[in-house]
This record gives structure tokens, C-alpha cells and sequence, in this order.
């Protein structure tokens, strides 16, 4: 997530969800947590439902399209072989 996505977000959610409200960008390297919350805020305000958490491919291909975008430098490919190496 980059820096200006994170203070969007936090300000477009931090009345309906406090805890985000006084947090800073660095901290989310170490607060899993916080991550965890800035990352599912960033899918919420996509109108298309998420994939089956199970299906890795349509993750992969939702991520490119709604996080990623088709200007970004990460590949369905990637996505997939990083969550076979880090999550499998």
C-alpha cells in the first residue's frame, strides 16, 4: 500500500472505524493488524465481490485488476507463486 492510499483511506474511515484514525503509514510493517484493516478497507470500496478465499488464481486476477491495476508492476503469475511460497 502506498503512503497516499493509506491517508485516503484513514480519512475516509476513521469516524466509522476509530481505531485507524490516529495511526501513522510506517506502522504498518509491524502491526499485522493494522495491515490486515488497511488492506480489507481497500477491497471494500470495490463493488465487486471478493473471490472464494480458496480459488488462488481469481484472488490473484482480482488483486491485478482492483489493487494492483493493469499499470502496476505485479502479475497474476507472481501472486499466485508468492502465496504457493509464503502461504501453502
Amino acid at each position: 500500500m502506498e503512503p497516499g492510499t493509506f491517508r485516503w483511506l484513514r480519512g475516509r474511515y476513521k469516524k466509522k472505524y476509530p481505531l485507524i484514525a490516529d495511526r501513522l503509514f510506517a506502522e504498518i510493517e509491524w502491526d499485522l493488524r493494522l495491515s490486515i484493516i488497511m488492506a480489507r478497507l481497500r477491497y471494500r470500496i470495490v463493488p465487486v465481490v471478493l473471490p472464494d478465499a480458496d480459488d488462488v488464481v481469481a484472488l490473484a486476477r482480482y488483486w491485478k485488476q482492483f489493487f494492483n491495476t493493469i499499470h502496476g508492476a505485479g502479475t497474476v503469475e507472481e501472486f499466485v507463486a508468492n502465496y504457493k511460497k509464503y502461504v501453502e
